[in-house]
């Protein structure tokens, strides 16, 4: 009878075939050599115990070429019969000689501490070839060979390995949900623990969840967690006996039955961890996984190691046909899998040097990505921890927008995975409607995009504002204190930025429209710590009063023109009447008001460069007396054009308000003021032909240019008319300009273009 075993592999350049014969069966029984040298091992002790550690595997292959031939598929379950009964006589095998080398162990009692130590772990790593036979087994179509494999197993704890590998393993591998499938830029280290410890849950619910689907209860007798426990028990009873028969107890037995079980688990995912690392499965717009192909496994054809290991090595076949006997398994040539670049022993202790790992084998990662999907861009978005969480996939069409089209959005994504979360608030998605609605609704593509984006537009302009933050922290339950307040107003100023930034990414907001909430963001943030910083809460809850100062901002949040990264730059000013030595107190204010602002401003999604205006000096504070000199000259006066108080005392809001009216006003009528600017915009022409401006936006007819022209149109239409504050942005001061006869229309518009066009950029 024919064994049906899938599909035939495509093999380029038709490696040669050998017939089946119990000759060519006999090199599979190489590991029998091996338990009887474990054996004769425990009885001598001493150096004995140190050749099954140098059982020449690795010098074999070194010696001997790659077998690259195969078995026809069409052979018969007549002809594989002596290739089947080397795994069935594994078992009883491998059962007795573990069992007579812990009798040696604990009960003769013969050996020194050091060779019983070493003896278990040479024992551990020399049977591992038992759960190459245990794999096989498991995927039998018979009970009885399955049954056997779950025996075997569980001689090490391994017995649930069957569920795991089976159900887990090749449904999803070289997908996130696989966990033994490692990633590219993991390390060994990172990845056994959770192999060893972490797969018996996922096992566990994949049991469980199958049960429910039939209408059994999780503890139903059907579960083979049931027969996996008993199995594991016995064989832990069985330690436990010849402990207490010996001279060490039974605790002492259990232990060194568990401590061999984990060092052969932590060798099986050594070997999953070579299997298919840096491998992935391409995921299709349809949301599912194309199917598993050689290329998704690692091949090694080398011949004495397949030997040993049953044929494990060639798992690019196995994976392709997961029923496919060991003996059968093909020869995959480098155009359809990718090939390790030596056997699995030399992987396994170059995995344990993670350096020298990734040196070796993330070139050959990147080749095969290359080689097989050469229509994909980026592979960022597949090794993002993100995707690798759970719901990674479901989301990971938004992860590959996000990380191709914003890679300064991506790198938050992959600091702040919860930010992904955002984009399914109400607020969100209530503005992002379905490409399909557009159809629906009769409209034309360029129609409904204009649509959309006015809502967008029309909700940051009319609709965003912080009252939302306001409740969090003001009138919530949850806030008792300054701490509370920052984590609620660092989590919604993360989220909201992150909204408006895809809102961006997505063409519903252009760039200088996202100023508006961006700038609104950064303000009732600043409100938020000023209030934790200056005491308004105290360890009650309760509010203090406030104190006689104000915030005083400058620059892109002055203006509201905050964008990603914008700088901040600000001062406290303060009313030093009433107070002996107020500026200790409002300096330390001011640097605890720096510190908490940098801590909202963790890795700069929002904020970019926090500091002192240069007038405050590196105390940050200054008094209305104070500030009055310093913003005084010229050039420190036209500063004040973009300068706003942001939270504080009503008084000394209202105090600052008419400094900066009583400045402007000496700047204004300061008749160098004409000529100033024309020597600063000389200073940008300088600049650039000198090659040292920062960038084009400080370039003749940059931005730079621009504001500063629109600073000094402020100044004029203040001197002209007396109370146009220049806070707004150069685009409304152009058009202001443009009304009262400063400027003619043509050339506003032009300016106005312009500004906007270098708020995008």
């Amino acid at each position: 009878m024919a064994v049906a075993s899938g599909p035939a592999t495509s093999l380029p350049g038709k490696p040669r075939q050998n017939r089946p014969s119990a000759l060519g069966a006999l090199p599979f029984a190489t590991p029998f050599l091996v338990l009887a040298i474990i054996a004769n091992a425990s009885v001598q002790g001493g150096w004995w115990i140190f050749v099954p550690y140098f059982f020449p595997i690795a010098i074999g292959d070194l010696v001997s070429k790659l077998r690259t031939t195969n078995l026809p598929l069409d052979t018969t379950e007549r002809e594989l019969l002596p290739y089947h009964l080397l795994t069935w006589l594994w078992v009883p095998v491998q059962v007795c000689v573990s069992t007579f080398v812990f009798w040696q162990v604990l009960v003769s009692g013969h050996l020194a501490l050091w060779e019983t130590v070493l003896l278990v772990v040479i024992t551990a790593k020399s049977c591992f070839s038992g759960l190459s036979v245990a794999h096989e087994l498991f995927h039998r179509s018979s009970a009885w060979e399955r049954f056997l494999g779950e025996t075997l197993a569980g001689s090490f704890a391994f017995a649930y390995y069957r569920t795991e590998h089976v159900h887990i393993h090749h449904v999803h591998v070289a997908t996130p949900v696989d966990p033994v499938t490692a990633r590219k830029g993991q390390s060994s280290w990172a990845f056994i623990p959770w192999g060893v410890f972490g797969n018996i849950l996922m096992s566990w619910r994949f049991e469980r969840d199958r049960l429910r689907r039939r209408g059994f209860p999780a503890w139903h007798r059907s579960n083979p967690f049931w027969r996996y426990g008993v199995i594991t028990a016995l064989w832990a009873g069985l330690f436990w006996w010849m402990g207490e028969a010996g001279p060490f107890g039974g605790g002492i037995g259990v232990a060194i039955y568990f401590g061999y079980s984990i060092i052969i688990i932590a060798f099986l995912r050594l070997v999953d961890y070579v299997e298919h690392y840096g491998l992935t499965r391409k995921l299709q717009p349809n949301g599912r996984y194309e199917r598993v192909q050689a290329r998704h496994s690692w091949n090694a054809s080398h011949r004495f190691s397949n030997w040993a290991l049953w044929n494990v090595q060639r798992h690019s076949d196995h994976h392709e046909s997961a029923s496919r006997p060991y003996p059968l398994l093909q020869h995959i040539n480098v155009d359809e899998a990718p090939q390790l670049p030596a056997n699995y022993v030399i992987m396994f202790m170059l995995a344990l040097f993670p350096p020298l790992w990734y040196r070796v084998m993330d070139p050959l990662v990147d080749a095969w990505r290359k080689q097989f999907y050469p229509e994909v861009q980026s592979w960022r978005p597949y090794e993002c921890k993100l995707y690798h969480q759970a719901g990674g996939a479901r989301r990971f069409f938004s992860i590959v927008e996000i990380m191709e089209s914003a890679p300064r959005l991506g790198d938050w994504l992959e600091q702040h995975p919860g930010l992904l979360d955002c984009l399914e608030q109400p607020e969100f998605t209530n503005l992002t409607f379905p490409h399909d609605m557009a159809e629906d609704l009769g409209m034309s593509e360029e129609s409904f995009k204009t649509v959309q984006r006015g809502l967008v537009r029309l909700f940051y302009s009319q609709e965003f504002d912080v009252s939302e933050l306001v409740s969090l922290t003001a009138d919530s339950d949850e806030v008792q204190t300054g701490e509370d307040a920052l984590d609620h107003t660092r989590e919604w100023m993360n989220a909201k930025t992150f909204q408006a930034g895809m809102h961006v990414l997505r063409g519903n907001l252009a760039p200088v429209d996202a100023q508006a909430p961006f700038s609104k963001i950064m303000d009732a943030s600043l409100g938020v710590a000023l209030h934790a910083v200056s005491g308004h809460f105290d360890g009650a809850g309760e509010r203090k009063p406030a104190r006689r100062y104000a915030v005083v901002s400058f620059g892109d949040l002055a203006r509201q023109e905050v964008r990603l990264g914008s700088e901040l730059r600000f001062l406290l000013l303060y009313d030093p009447s009433g107070n002996a030595d107020p500026r200790k107190h409002y300096e330390r204010l001011a640097r605890r008001l720096l510190t908490v602002i940098e801590s909202l401003g963790q890795r700069k999604m929002l904020f970019g460069q926090i500091r002192f205006h240069a007038a405050a000096g590196a105390g940050g504070a200054l008094s209305l007396d104070e500030f009055a000199g310093r913003f005084r000259p010229l050039d420190a006066g036209l500063a004040l054009t973009k300068a706003r108080a942001v939270y504080g005392d009503a008084g000394v809001i209202a105090d600052f308000h008419e400094l900066k009216r009583e400045l402007l006003a000496g700047v204004c009528g300061d008749a160098r003021l004409a000529g100033h600017v024309r020597d600063r915009r000389a200073g940008y022409t300088e600049e650039y032909r000198a090659g040292d401006f920062a960038s084009l936006a400080h370039a003749p007819g940059g931005f730079a240019d621009l504001r500063l022209t629109a600073d000094y149109l402020a100044l004029c239409l203040r001197q002209q008319a007396g109370g146009v504050e220049a806070d707004a942005g150069p685009g409304s001061v152009f058009a202001q300009a443009a009304a009262r006869g400063l400027l003619d229309q043509a050339a506003a518009a032009e300016l106005e273009a312009a500004a906007s066009l270098w708020g995008n950029l």
